[in-house]
């Protein structure tokens, strides 16, 4: 059984005892540090923020149900907007290869990996992440209009 699977087992067990506490800090390990890291990988400011805001969100209350939507994924192609994809080397395998998948699919995407980076790289390097979104921005306002 690979990490992922193991956490995802221990997630499911904790959710099904009702015990809060430990289903945050697997969520914690599975989207602060990653699936494919060691747990307690990112620490300090950055994991306090992650376990303070996620308890809030693991005992708010449920609110409604989710509204019917046309499914978007077999619609890719049909975006035509510029389109940054970024993810991390540790992120989950699978939404990596979902990644590699919307590179492919949509027209003119481009992609940046952040190494190092799990599933939160906006709590992990939120510096670094800035600087990807602004010069994407940018690169765009530079760009001449035919070719936005």
């Amino acid at each position: 059984m690979h990490a992922d699977e193991t956490l995802a087992v221990a997630l499911e067990a904790a959710e099904r005892a009702g015990d809060l506490d430990r289903v945050n800090e697997l969520e914690a390990q599975l989207w602060l540090d990653g699936p494919l890291a060691a747990p307690g990988r990112v620490s300090g400011a950055a994991r306090r923020l992650f376990i303070d805001m996620n308890a809030i969100a693991l005992r708010a209350p449920k609110l409604g149900s989710n509204p019917q939507v046309a499914p978007a994924y077999p619609r890719l192609r049909e975006i035509g907007i510029p389109t940054l994809i970024i993810w991390g080397t540790l992120e989950f395998p699978d939404i990596q290869a979902r990644c590699q998948h919307l590179l492919h699919e949509i027209p003119g995407a481009r992609a940046h990996v952040m190494s190092g980076v799990a599933h939160l790289p906006s709590l992990e390097q939120p510096a670094a992440l800035t600087r990807l979104i602004a010069g994407f921005i940018n690169s765009l306002s530079a760009a001449e209009p035919s070719q936005r």
